[in-house]
């Protein structure tokens, strides 16, 4: 894992979360993507001016899906979501 993450320069965001639920045994885990509430105006102004959040999840999924090829493991993802306040990627394995 450190060795993928060092070569690919990427966050562990998303690899990790597939290595925890793989040694939980689970199928399943998530890429969960945070936006701001109103009320908090440096969060806001930060989510529109500096760090796209949707993206950098969506970069995640990439990259954890590259780690999952490379590691034999096929997978599929899928956007779930209901309030404003987040989405997530679901990542799905096999």
């Amino acid at each position: 894992m450190v060795s993928f993450v060092s070569k690919n320069k990427c966050s562990m965001k998303g690899i990790i979360d597939f290595e925890i639920a793989r040694k939980r045994n689970k199928k399943e885990f998530y890429i969960p993507v945070f936006y701001s509430s109103p009320s908090r105006i440096l969060a806001s102004g930060d989510a529109v001016f500096n760090t796209d959040y949707l993206g950098s999840a969506e970069e995640a999924k990439n990259n954890t899906i590259k780690y999952l090829k490379e590691n034999n493991v096929s997978a599929t993802s899928e956007k779930i979501g209901g309030e404003l306040k987040y989405h997530l990627l679901l990542m799905i394995f096999l």
